[in-house]
């Protein structure tokens, strides 16, 4: 009888790997900066609807009257 070959899987040949551009991330969290303050502006005017309003009564609790001077510093750390 003749002795049974012992043969091993091939591997699976691996995918082309993805790499984030160097500073995507920096990229993202400035983009949701700017994005998140002009939400803050549309809420200061009080056509956002109920979830602004409550965007704008909560801060203006948490950090009264500085909440006018957040947009300007998210966009200027986004820019």
């Amino acid at each position: 009888m003749a002795k049974k070959r012992k043969t091993k899987k091939k591997a699976a040949p691996k995918g082309p790997s993805h790499k984030l551009p160097a500073g995507f991330w920096q990229q993202v969290t400035a983009l949701a900066l700017i994005a998140f303050s002009i939400l803050l502006i549309v809420a200061w005017f009080g056509v956002g609807g109920p979830v602004l309003e409550w965007v704008q009564k909560t801060s203006m609790e948490v950090i009264g009257y500085a909440i006018y001077a957040v947009p300007v510093l998210f966009i200027y750390v986004g820019v």
